[in-house]
Order: structure tokens, then sequence, then C-alpha cells
């Protein structure tokens, strides 16, 4: 695919997506290219990225290099690049490579902050009660997130589907 072959609204989504990133604390160039890849459904040279992304080759590159890294895309040979065209992949790719670098950090250091304010003398009972508290929420969704892992991503799917229509009848 290259820059002639976006279409406005292929366009769109690769900017919505490179938008929405920086929200998430991820790099828009990074969620550019994630994207355009994504709308190929197949292989692409950096050269055909860069050209439909209008990225220089340092912004490319940094790119790459971070979408590599969160295991978001694999390199097809030489500076070729891919990602899977399956959105949910895709997606729990994403939340998978956050997961196993910001969890444990957030979880040790809301720990520590609550062992130092209870340790400390001058930290008041109220906020030791709110440092516990937001510690304790941590620790809990960690725990979901660790059982929710057990699961197939079939039934993931199918626990979502279900869901998510479930809210959209009761929504309406």
């Amino acid at each position: 695919m290259t820059a002639d072959n976006l279409t406005a609204a292929m366009r769109d989504f690769v900017e919505f997506f490179g938008e929405a990133g920086p929200r998430w604390g991820l790099p828009k160039d990074a969620c550019r290219v994630h994207a355009f890849l994504y709308l190929s459904a197949r292989a692409c040279t950096e050269t055909q990225i860069a050209a439909a992304l209008s990225l220089s080759e340092g912004e490319l590159r940094d790119a790459v290099a971070f979408l590599a890294d969160y295991q978001l895309i694999e390199n097809a040979g030489g500076q070729t690049w891919r990602t899977s065209d399956d959105p949910w992949e895709a997606m729990m790719g994403g939340l998978e490579a956050r997961r196993r670098r910001e969890m444990p950090a957030a979880l040790e250091a809301l720990r520590q902050c609550r062992e130092r304010a209870q340790a400390d003398g001058q930290t008041p009972r109220s906020a030791q009660r709110q440092i516990a508290r937001m510690n304790q929420l941590a620790e809990d969704v960690a725990a979901f997130d660790r059982g929710t892992q057990r699961l197939s991503p079939r039934l993931l799917r199918g626990f979502l589907a279900l869901s998510g229509r479930a809210a959209r009848l009761v929504g309406r």
C-alpha cells in the first residue's frame, strides 16, 4: 500500500490512531505506523511506510523500534514489517506488553507509599487510608488481570462480545 492507495477513510483511520495513542501514553507515529500496517494486512517495507505516512527516517526508526519492542509488529525480513490483521490480537498484544512493563512497577510504588505512610509518623490517618485504598484497588485489578490471563482467547472474546451486546441493549 502506498500514499496514493490511501483513501480518505483510511487516512482518517490512521490519523485517529495517531491522535488517540498519546492519550494512552503511546507515541503518535508508532500508532500511525501500526494502524497503517493493520490496514495493509500484509508486510510493508520501511520505504512504503515512510512514504505513505510522510515520516522521516528517524521518525520511522523510532516508531518501528517502539512497536517491535512491544511485540506489536514483527520483522518479515530485512526492512519489511507486518502486524496481525486481527484487532483482538493487536489489542491484547498491546495490553500484554503494557502489563509486563507497567504493572509490577506501579504495584511496587504503591506498596512503598503505603508502607512509608504507615511508618513515618507524619502522614495523617486519612491520607494513609486513601493510599491504602488505592493500593488495594491496584492489587485487586492485578489479581483480576491474572485470572483473565488463564482464560482462553476464545472465551474472552465471547465474554466481551456478550457483555458489549448486553450493555448496548440496556443502554437503549
